[in-house]
């Protein structure tokens, strides 16, 4: 966390600083949301949360105070899998204590292999993305590619598994 703010890893298409918590206001729920979808359906990536930054750029570790790290990972995990759809498989967040006190959560988002992801909560029905200046909602050009996409990724898995099985029938594999 500290070579962050040392090097000046920007924010950009894989991570995102927040100095606060997401709230329990809808209007957070729908950005925790959306922020999480969109590392989703791009190229995966980290949202930090407790770290503070002047233009995309980190400059304090602050950490977030008087909070059990437990319970926000619990809730920030119902919140992504009960309003996100399909589900995002390989999520992973952890509470990193911090030596002044209080805790940094990362929440790491794969690149999905089956986008597009939803939000499909809070009276909301959106398809985000990220590029390099943040999340925005997907134009139907984008929202096309990702669904050809996900049927093309299903077809090569598929057609990898296929070949594979055969050479290995006919005995031609690397081993008998």
């Amino acid at each position: 966390l500290k070579k962050l703010i040392d090097v000046g890893i920007p924010e950009g298409l894989k991570i995102d600083y927040k100095r606060n918590l997401y709230g329990t206001s809808n209007d957070d729920k729908k950005e925790a949301l959306k922020d999480i979808s969109s590392f989703a359906n791009s190229f995966g990536g980290h949202l930090i949360i407790g770290i503070e930054e002047d233009n995309g750029i980190p400059i304090a570790i602050h950490g977030i105070q008087n909070i059990n790290p437990d319970t926000e990972i619990q809730r920030l995990e119902n919140l992504t899998r009960d309003g996100i759809e399909p589900r995002i498989t390989g999520l992973k967040i952890k509470a990193i204590q911090l030596e002044t006190g209080g805790f940094v959560i990362i929440i790491r988002i794969p690149r999905s292999w089956n986008p597009p992801h939803r939000v499909g909560a809070r009276n909301i029905n959106r398809f985000y993305i990220r590029n390099s200046a943040g999340a925005h909602e997907i134009s139907v050009e984008e929202l096309r590619s990702l669904f050809n996409l996900s049927a093309s990724v299903h077809d090569r898995i598929h057609s990898f598994r296929r070949e594979r099985l055969a050479i290995l029938s006919a005995d031609e594999g690397p081993m008998k």
